[in-house]
């Protein structure tokens, strides 16, 4: 489980074997750029209606052979 720090209880689930790892700033996944993802539910506090700023920060081992997706919300 990836834990939701903003105290919402958003918590996002691990699936297909994302790795915990040792980041520059404390602990960071890993995740194989094939299948790994992290899921959270959705929720009213997601439906966002205004502007917003997602961030995050991404260490690339290799360039993707096809398109990746880094944030999305709806189906696959």
């Amino acid at each position: 489980v990836a834990g939701d720090s903003s105290g919402r209880g958003l918590h996002g689930q691990l699936s297909f074997g994302p790795q915990w790892v040792t980041g520059r700033w404390g602990n960071g996944l890993s995740l194989n750029g094939v299948d790994d993802v992290v899921t959270i539910p959705d929720a009213p506090s997601l439906r966002l209606t205004n502007a917003f700023t997602i961030a995050l920060w991404v260490n690339k081992a290799a360039d993707p052979a096809d398109f990746s997706r880094l944030v999305g919300k709806g189906g696959p």
